[in-house]
Parts: C-alpha cells; structure tokens; sequence
C-alpha cells in the first residue's frame, strides 16, 4: 500500500488532494449545457465528456497532490463567471475519503472518492472507489457514474 509510505515532500503537487478533485469541475459549463438538454441521450452525451475530462491533466501530472487532514475543507465560488460553487472536505482519514458539493442554479453535482493503489514494478494501477451524482433540478433526473481505474 502505497499511502502508508512517508515521501519526501518535493515529490508533492503544490495543491491538497481537495483542490485536485475540485479541478473536475474544470469543464462545469459541459454540465450546464447537459441541464439543459431536451433529451436524455443528449444529456448523457455531455455527461460522458465531464466524465472524461477529468482525466485531460493526469498524463503530464508526475507527483500527487497534499493528503488533507480529517475535516479539511476547500471552497470554491465560481458564482460570478460560471454560476456554480463547491465545497470539498476530507471525511474520513484512514481510509482517505474526500467528498465533493457543486451547486448550480439549474444542477446538484457530488461525489464522494477515495481510491487504493497497487505498484505493479514497472508502473503504478490506481483504482478509484466512490460513486459521482449529477442532478438536472428541473426535471430531478439523476445520473451516477463511476472513475475508471488508471495505469
């Protein structure tokens, strides 16, 4: 298990792992314009994008971000540009559980993450465990995916 072992820390990202998780909302305006959609094929046809493109930066991302303390928090208010705000917080820390809110006039989006990992030699298998929600509050329809597991 890779979390336990204690690494020097200029091998860490500048950021905490709950600015990382709320940098999924990178693409938020692609949940805006699923909110919007007439049909549910539409929709999921945005949602699959979002749910893609949390991954745009992990190719050229070498080193891991900070581990947040228990009850840490990190708010982001983007109200102003693009209508949507959110809060992360570490629940839990043994396991590292993190848990993300983004609320938008017209959508709920949340999630819940914490991952294990396995060193297989030559490369590193992340295997992320937590469901994400996105809600459309006009119509309450409710869609839940899951990450995908990463070499």
């Amino acid at each position: 298990e890779l979390s336990k072992i204690q690494m020097q820390v200029n091998l860490n990202e500048p950021i905490s792992f709950l600015q990382r998780l709320t940098e999924d909302m990178e693409y938020g305006e692609l949940l805006t314009r699923a909110s919007e959609c007439a049909t549910v094929e539409e929709t999921l046809t945005y949602l699959s994008a979002v749910a893609v493109s949390s991954y745009a930066t992990t190719s050229c991302r070498t080193s891991k971000p900070f581990n947040p303390l228990l009850g840490e928090t990190f708010e982001y208010d983007r109200t102003s540009d693009f209508g949507w705000r959110s809060f992360a917080e570490q629940v839990s820390h043994h396991p590292p559980v993190s848990a993300l809110h983004v609320e938008h006039n017209n959508w709920t989006y949340y999630q819940d993450f914490s991952m294990t990992s396995k060193f297989r030699g030559k490369y590193l298998q992340v295997f992320p465990i937590g469901t994400t929600h996105f809600v459309v509050k006009s119509t309450g329809h409710h869609y839940t995916w899951n990450k995908v597991s990463t070499f």
